[in-house]
């Protein structure tokens, strides 16, 4: 019996399923994701009508650029140790540094003879004597007629063929090579990833409660806390992280992709779990009455509840003529008020006082067809016909109360007549 009770319960109450739907999910997401962004910088890098040769060597010459900043702020020190610890982490086979200017003696690093892609760079020293400072900035060949000698600066690199050291060009390299051999599949490969991804989300938003060996949908320990908590833990714990990735991780490119990776990755698991507190909440029907905005609006609630139970039973004890003075100082309060703010416009106070006299109108009119009702009722209890009701529909305070006690005049002579018969028996 216990084996018939659990087949019947079926997937959704297993574990072991929920578990591996889980994580499916979240592979399948960021392969989606990966193949989103593979396409876009596809397009970007022109890999689909441009050779791989030309988009490697776009992204060498990127590198390069990268790089020679570096270098020359080193050589412009005089310090080539500096020069030689930063160049072991890179994949230069050869760099030389040579300048016009005597004070800087040339540079080199590396083979001479290394066989690679050979990059030039031009920068251009500028010395400041107000100042004392040395400037640089790159330049290009094309400009060096238009300076002395002495003030340039050419820095030659040589790419090592293996691309051996594992810096950002290992890294854009292999990606180039990735993203070259699927630029057709990538297609497929997003949307079956996509397909299995939203089969897994849903099959995740129908287990949403099970349990094994329960029948229908068990709450948690989350589900008893209020909606916004978790939705801003789960909206702020994302940005927090977005920042810290942006403000410490954006000087490495290798750093700040991890870092984007990572958050990414942090941002789909939490989704899925918001989504899943979503669905179980909606199945036990709490997703509203469990939530601070439904708490402060039974609070406020009760409280006009309770502040027109109280001026309710202050209307009931006044008299009826001073409930007519309130209502007439009130209305004449309301109009001075409406004067003082709309005297300098008169659009606006003929505005005012149509939307008044469209409130007063329907009041006045209720009132006169309420007395008009009780006053027939009470002419025919008078004329005789005692077991005569009046419709209190519709009636509200003192009329009701009115009404209520004609209707009682004539419960109230029946009552005396048969007193009277039977006292005259």
């Amino acid at each position: 019996m216990e084996k018939i009770k659990k087949k019947r319960l079926g997937l959704t109450h297993s574990v072991f399923a929920k578990t591996v739907a889980f994580i499916l999910c979240i592979l399948m997401l960021c392969v989606t994701a990966a193949s989103v962004a593979g396409v876009v910088l596809m397009f970007n890098a022109e890999i689909y009508w441009t050779p791989i040769e030309y988009i490697r060597e776009d992204v060498y010459d990127s590198y390069v650029n990268r790089s020679d900043y570096t270098v020359v702020h080193y050589y412009r020190m005089g310090s080539p140790e500096r020069i030689d610890d930063y160049l072991e982490r890179k994949n230069f086979a050869y760099v030389k540094a040579e300048c016009g200017n005597q004070k800087f003696k040339a540079y080199e690093y590396g083979n001479s003879n290394a066989e690679g892609k050979t990059f030039t760079s031009i920068w251009v020293f500028s010395y400041d004597e107000a100042t004392d400072t040395l400037d640089y900035y790159r330049s290009h060949e094309d400009a060096l007629k238009d300076y002395a000698p002495e003030n340039i600066c050419k820095l030659t690199f040589v790419i090592s063929k293996d691309v051996a050291v594992c810096d950002e060009l290992f890294w854009m390299d292999l990606l180039v090579d990735i993203l070259y051999a699927l630029r057709f599949w990538i297609y497929a490969i997003g949307l079956g990833s996509l397909i299995l991804a939203i089969a897994c989300f849903i099959f995740l938003m129908c287990s949403a409660g099970r349990r094994r060996g329960v029948e229908g949908v068990t709450p948690t320990v989350l589900t008893k806390i209020p909606f916004e908590i978790p939705t801003a833990v789960f909206v702020l714990g994302s940005l927090f992280w977005y920042i810290c990735v942006f403000d410490f991780l954006s000087g490495n490119d290798v750093t700040f992709a991890i870092g984007i990776i990572a958050w990414a990755i942090a941002a789909i698991i939490m989704s899925i779990f918001w989504c899943m507190s979503l669905a179980l909440r909606i199945k036990l029907g709490t997703l509203f009455k469990n939530t601070i905005v439904f708490y402060v609006l039974r609070f406020i609630w009760r409280v006009l509840c309770f502040c027109g139970r109280c001026i309710r039973a202050f209307v009931r004890a006044i008299p009826m003529i001073w409930k007519a003075v309130l209502l007439i100082g009130a209305v004449v309060g309301i109009e001075f008020f409406v004067i003082i703010l709309t005297w300098y416009n008169t659009e606006m106070y003929l505005f005012v006082w149509f939307i008044g006299k469209a409130i007063v109108l329907p009041a006045v009119i209720y009132l006169v067809i309420t007395l008009d009702r009780i006053k027939r009722g009470a002419r025919e209890i008078a004329d005789g016909k005692i077991d005569y009701k009046v419709d209190t529909k519709y009636l509200v305070l003192d009329l009701k109360e009115h009404a209520e006690d004609l209707n009682r005049i004539g419960d109230g002579m029946n009552a005396a007549v048969e007193e009277a018969s039977r006292a005259s028996g």
